[in-house]
């Protein structure tokens, strides 16, 4: 087995092409160049990366991460002979996108996944006939993509998920085949890749989840048997594995099992929901201490819960502050915000009036503007935006007009500007873009004519790669198998796409 490390360089072709444009457009401004020409900067669009199967097969990229400006997905090919699964790379530009590795050419589902950028290579997990499921690297070529450790030997499963980085350590969750599912640390090598802690010793397995990085520090949860699924703080070594506190004391649980945003790091920190069993689901902090484990505020006072997983609460950090989703039982469910103490976490805005919530969710930061769809008692579900005061928090764009609800999904901050998915009947599901005005918030470009959409859940996720989003489109209609005459050439399917000021395919938009 291989174990020479070697990092991945990548030439990013559209940084570059962000940059030549910035210099004419500076050009343009000091005068070189009548002003006119470049009073308003054009915006990106999108345009085909590649089209990696041939004709209207699918290649269904997916796993879309950035590793250091590069874009990684898993893909499959398609062509007169053949078809398979596999590991690709992408700098944006048709030449640059290439084909790294295959993982599998029969049974293509899930055979990778869990990608994550770690020492500027890319970790994931994936299946080999050899060694079964176990924890990967690339540096972005085929020799230099190979399994970091046969975690399980005699081609088991270890299946390494929660794959989570900690400064100069990955963590992350695996089986053995002696300690059942168990904290596991990884350098990138095969020697530097070793059992943490078992926390309940033998084959049993001791579920682990929300594994968060704070400085030097993973957090995690888990029930030890003992004391109920409580929050545990790691060092990477056995010893420095420990359980932070009994928040609420016994064998019953005082943390969701898998509530992963609601897990952020902030003030050196690590904020959650939490219930002590006296004041219900409220927002605490910890430094990794007992004594520095504790709850911010009691929003709905007593024992009632002023936080509700099912709601989507998430924590979001936004110029300096932390943003969520709460009810103190009087204004209903809507947004607010904590500094970390206690007269610091206040209610931003009563968006909906009278109690019944508005119910924020999808909250993106963009910069230090705030992201968020919420309902009023005039608009239905919208886009709004918050700089964390009450006359800051306005709804941005109507897109559905009157009590009818826009769906959303997907918020995605490149830049200084949102990107998302929405539904309109007469388009379907495409992509949008907004700068927090109404006139600033529009759909990017109808790229399936009609009411059929090129975003297709599951599939679409929007990806910043070094500034430039990268997105997964179709153009056929696989709800009504209607293919669109947009191009000169194609259909392509379920496809990789970017947004850029020049396209590198020589495509051509139908007028």
């Amino acid at each position: 087995m291989h174990t020479q490390k070697s990092t991945l360089r990548p030439v990013n072709f559209s940084k570059f092409i962000q940059t030549i444009f910035r210099i004419i457009l500076l050009i343009g401004l000091l005068g070189i160049t009548p002003a006119p020409v470049f009073a308003n900067a054009p915006e990106p669009q999108p345009y085909l990366v590649k089209n990696i199967s041939e004709g209207r097969y699918p290649s269904q990229p997916e796993n879309l991460t950035d590793v250091n400006g590069t874009l990684f997905f898993t893909a499959v090919s398609y062509n007169s002979e053949n078809s398979f699964y596999g590991l690709w790379r992408s700098d944006g530009t048709e030449s640059g996108t290439v084909f790294v590795k295959e993982l599998s050419r029969e049974n293509y589902t899930w055979e990778a996944w869990n990608f994550i950028a770690f020492q500027n290579e890319l970790y994931f997990t994936a299946f080999d006939e050899t060694y079964g499921y176990e924890l990967w690297r690339s540096d972005g070529t085929e020799e230099g993509t190979l399994v970091v450790k046969d975690i399980y030997p005699g081609g088991y499963d270890s299946n390494p998920m929660l794959l989570t980085v900690v400064e100069d350590r990955l963590f992350f969750v695996a089986n053995d085949g002696i300690h059942g599912e168990a904290l596991w640390s990884s350098d990138g090598t095969n020697e530097g890749t070793n059992l943490v802690k078992d926390i309940i010793p033998g084959t049993g397995s001791t579920p682990l989840s929300n594994l968060t990085a704070v400085n030097d520090k993973l957090f995690f949860t888990t029930n030890d048997g003992i004391h109920g699924e409580e929050l545990w703080v790691s060092d990477g070594t056995a010893d420095g594995t420990v359980l932070v506190k009994d928040i609420y004391p016994g064998e019953t649980d005082s943390i969701n099992y898998y509530d992963e945003f609601s897990f952020t790091a902030y003030d050196n920190n690590l904020f959650f929901f939490a219930n002590d069993g006296v004041h219900g689901y409220e927002l605490w902090r910890s430094d990794g201490t007992t004594d520095g484990t504790m709850m911010v505020k009691d929003i709905s006072l007593g024992a009632n819960n002023s936080i509700e997983y099912y709601y989507n609460s998430s924590l979001v950090i936004s110029n300096d502050m932390l943003f969520f989703q709460a009810t103190d039982s009087i204004s209903g469910r809507e947004l607010w915000r904590s500094d970390g103490t206690e007269d610091g976490t206040v209610l931003v805005k009563n968006i909906y009036p009278g109690g019944g919530g508005s119910y924020p969710q999808n909250i993106t930061a963009v910069n230090n503007t705030l992201f968020f769809t919420a309902e009023d008692d005039i608009h239905g579900r919208e886009l709004w935006r918050s700089d964390g005061t009450e006359e800051g928090t306005v709804l941005v764009k109507d897109i559905t007009t009157g009590q009818n609800n826009t769906d959303l999904e997907e918020l995605t901050a490149v830049n200084n500007t949102l990107y998302f998915i929405a539904y309109q009947d007469a388009y379907g599901y495409e992509l949008w873009r907004s700068d927090g005005t109404d006139e600033g918030t529009h759909m990017v470009k109808d790229l399936l004519p009609g009411s059929g959409s090129s975003m297709i859940n599951r599939y679409s996720t929007l990806t910043n790669v070094g500034g430039q989003l990268f997105f997964v489109a179709t153009d056929i209609d696989i709800y009504n198998n209607i293919l669109a005459d947009v191009y000169l050439d194609g259909p392509y399917g379920i496809e990789l796409w970017a947004l850029g000021y020049f396209s590198y395919m020589p495509l051509v938009f139908a007028q």
